[in-house]
């Protein structure tokens, strides 16, 4: 898959991203996505123009059909390319696709030997924004005056590696806590998975513990918790004169017994936390409560990791860690343009379109840089997914073909050398050694 081109191997190398995608045109009849062939129009051309409609933000039809008449180079109008389409199967194409990069292996160096779990599993959403009109098909949280059109991009990738195991949209109103369970048929004994407050849910621990996995999560405001002595988790924290505590709780009404750290936060962090609240009205919505003001002055970590596995430092580092995929959310929307392509009124299937590019352009960025990693026998956190995800681009929409073998430089897609402080990739690699 990766070949080698003029530089030296510790200088760059070559991609072929047909390598990647498999062979389009047959994916494309598997499907039904060609309604009548031509040599006017080719599934790659299709691939290729939609991502380079997701590289300006472009991407009404009639934009679609002038850059692939551009590649074919021959004439296309909108009218001809609706009737060589079978629209309905578009989204089944570009599944179908997403499928395919989807199979390909990571390769089995990229993860640390000798490592504490199997997969380091993490879990989290991001919104698009669309035009209103589009409610009726991505509905966004919105009240009885205003409507709002939001899609929301569900990722799961396994930290160790970073490569994603799992990527979807959805309706922008779906709660987390149910994409949540999506995740639950890809956990395996020895896993360990980290989420944030939205995917909380009593069943997803109780399942990881059913097959002996591990699981980390923030300490939802409206979970209960009781302390050994039977007295709450409030009553403590307002007696305490400790900075840090870790202690056995129970949780729910269940009686869920768990590991409970808690980190008293600066006063900046809980003026921060309390500004924040007012300004989504939480305030109004509900009764304040001292419970609420009490936890808001701690950071508050549940899990079932043990403390000889992992200590309460360490327990909280990882879970800083999670930041790692907000960066590849970042690294997504600051490389397309799929936020300006979304924000005109349309049908399902453009939409659907829009998304699943996006999706493979995540995923395919993924796939590489982890080829790009093993090839050069580096940490993968080393290489800079910004500038990662930049590059594919530009390589999937100014490729001629995608046969073709597109060279990189290490040293544009690595991280910058920082004078003061470390960077992701330098703080990463020293929490991986202490999971190792």
């Amino acid at each position: 898959m990766l070949g080698m081109s003029k530089f030296k191997k510790r200088d760059g190398g070559n991609v072929v991203i047909e390598h990647y995608l498999g062979d389009l045109e047959s994916i494309a009849k598997s499907v039904g996505f060609i309604e009548r062939e031509s040599e006017h129009f080719s599934a790659e051309g299709f691939l290729r123009s939609l991502f380079r409609s997701l590289e300006d933000g472009k991407a009404s039809l009639r934009k679609l059909a002038s850059r692939m008449a551009t590649i074919n180079n021959n004439s296309l109008s909108k009218q001809a390319l609706w009737k060589r389409i079978k629209k309905d199967s578009c989204p089944d194409f570009l599944q179908a696709v997403l499928d395919k990069v989807n199979g390909q292996q990571t390769p089995e160096n990229l993860s640390p030997r000798n490592s504490k779990c199997k997969r380091l599993i993490v879990q989290d959403s991001t919104q698009i924004r669309s035009h209103k009109k589009n409610h009726k098909h991505y509905a966004g949280t919105s009240n009885k005056s205003t409507r709002i059109s939001c899609a929301k991009i569900d990722l799961t990738m396994n930290f160790l590696t970073n490569d994603i195991l799992l990527i979807q949209e959805s309706n922008g109103k779906e709660q987390d806590r149910t994409l949540g369970r999506n995740l639950l048929p890809l956990l395996e004994k020895g896993d360990m998975k980290i989420r944030d407050l939205g995917y909380s849910a009593l069943e997803s621990f109780k399942y990881a513990e059913g097959i002996e996995a591990l699981w980390m999560s923030r300490l939802h405001g409206q979970i209960k918790v009781w302390i050994e002595d039977g007295n709450t988790l409030e009553s403590l924290l307002s007696t305490t004169l400790k900075s840090t505590l870790d202690i056995h709780v129970r949780i729910t009404a269940h009686g869920h017994t768990c590991r409970l750290v808690a980190v008293r936060c600066s006063k900046e962090t809980v003026d921060r936390r309390r500004a924040k609240r007012k300004e989504k009205g939480d305030t109004k919505r509900r009764k304040r409560r001292s419970n609420g003001d009490l936890r808001e002055q701690w950071s508050l970590y549940i899990t079932n990791i043990p403390e000889e596995q992992l200590s309460t430092h360490e327990v909280i580092s990882f879970y800083e860690q999670r930041w790692a995929i907000e960066i590849t959310f970042r690294a997504l929307k600051g490389a397309s343009n799929m936020q300006k392509a979304m924000r005109s009124p349309t049908n399902k299937n453009h939409l659907q379109l829009i998304l699943k590019a996006a999706q493979i352009l995540a995923l395919l960025t993924s796939k590489v840089q982890a080829v790009v990693a093993a090839h050069h026998s580096i940490e993968r956190c080393k290489l800079s997914i910004e500038k990662f995800m930049d590059w594919m681009l530009s390589c999937l929409s100014q490729l001629d073909s995608m046969n073709i073998a597109y060279p990189y430089r290490l040293r544009e897609l690595s991280h910058e050398v920082r004078i003061k402080g470390k960077t992701l990739a330098q703080r990463r690699i020293g929490h991986l050694k202490c999971l190792g």
